[in-house]
């Protein structure tokens, strides 16, 4: 008699058990909602130097002792990654100007025609169709900078020649002369 109302109760509480989970799992509910990430891309741009200066030397394009009269060339290459169309320019903070105090060329420039720069392909090549200066071309200012390279594509991890022309005048005064650069990479105007 113990045993069967052991087992009676035993069964009532099973029976009790799986009603309570059937009923709750047909009355139980679902809710839903859905999110949407959403992210805005900027105009990214990343412009390196790659070669062709003196890291020790304030990255100076070194082009040692010359002779007046003579002609000589150096190669800058820097590193362009663009996610848009890009451009590169180049501007001068002044024209090749001797800052050797007691020299002779103290405050002498070396004329912008004397100075110029073309640009090429480097290894990697920009991808797209890149427009490149072919042809003897000075330095821009500030306020009108020189365009070196315009493309109408993106671009990872590729580069960039510049090559610098001086040509120093057969007249020009004895002195250290130098004038700054600025490169910028212009993305997705």
């Amino acid at each position: 008699m113990k045993l069967g109302i052991l087992l009676s109760t035993f069964v009532v509480a099973l029976v009790a058990m799986v009603a309570f989970s059937f009923f709750e799992t047909a009355g139980a509910s679902q809710g839903t909602q859905q999110v949407i990430p959403i992210v805005n891309v900027d105009s990214t741009a990343v412009l390196s130097i790659v070669s062709g200066t003196d890291p020790g030397n304030n990255d100076a394009i070194d082009f040692g002792d010359m002779a007046a009269g003579s002609t000589q060339t150096k190669t800058l290459v820097l590193g362009i990654t663009a996610n848009d169309a890009w451009q590169l320019t180049v501007s001068k903070g002044q024209d090749l100007k001797c800052s050797d105090v007691g020299q002779p060329g103290y405050n002498e420039i070396i004329l912008s025609a004397d100075f110029t720069f073309t640009s090429s392909a480097g290894t990697p090549a920009p991808a797209g169709t890149p427009t490149y200066v072919t042809s003897d071309t000075e330095f821009g200012t500030a306020g009108t900078p020189a365009n070196v390279v315009v493309c109408d594509s993106t671009t990872s991890q590729s580069s960039v020649q510049i090559t610098y022309k001086l040509t120093v005048p057969v007249d020009q005064p004895i002195g250290y002369y130098s004038a700054p650069h600025t490169y910028t990479l212009i993305v997705g105007e």
